[in-house]
């Protein structure tokens, strides 16, 4: 899950105070969809 970690946001305020990941989960292989995720996790 590191390598899904945003270290910055454009816009974004420096010195936040939560880690945020985004993504994308694999749903179907073999049509090549996927879905896109966001995920905040507050201390």
């Amino acid at each position: 899950m590191e390598l899904d970690k945003i270290i910055a946001l454009l816009g974004q305020p420096n010195g936040i105070n939560f880690n945020q990941y985004s993504g994308y989960v694999t749903v179907d292989p073999q049509a090549g969809r996927a879905l896109f995720y966001y995920f905040v996790e507050f201390p």
